[in-house]
């Protein structure tokens, strides 16, 4: 796996100007919008499974995890698995996290 540089102040990626990807990578973008979307259906549908299998046996998370608010360790962790996934996402195209990047605004970072 590839090492991410350290998060530096900077803009959210959706204030920055970037051509990532150009018209010839129509069928690139179709190919990554079917594998996320399944990727995500799987940990959906996982993720929903679990919640049942737990609250069957008595321990209803749901609303527990709707509320969690992580503490800054756990939450440094999240953040540096989110940057590691968009990284690997921007590689498979041929680029990477544009300089000065450090959180996306979209996502509530």
């Amino acid at each position: 796996m590839s090492s991410i540089a350290p998060a530096k102040p900077g803009k959210p990626i959706s204030e920055v100007e970037r051509r990532i990807l150009v018209p010839q990578d129509i069928d690139k973008i179709g190919e990554a919008v079917l594998s996320l979307a399944r990727e995500v259906w799987v940990l959906t549908d996982r993720q929903m499974v679990l919640e049942q299998v737990l609250a069957d046996a008595g321990v209803d998370v749901r609303e527990a995890v709707n509320k969690y608010q992580p503490d800054d360790a756990f939450a440094a962790t999240l953040a540096e698995r989110r940057q590691a996934m968009i990284g690997e996402i921007l590689r498979t195209f041929g680029t990477a996290i544009p300089e000065g990047v450090t959180h996306s605004s979209k996502f509530g970072d």
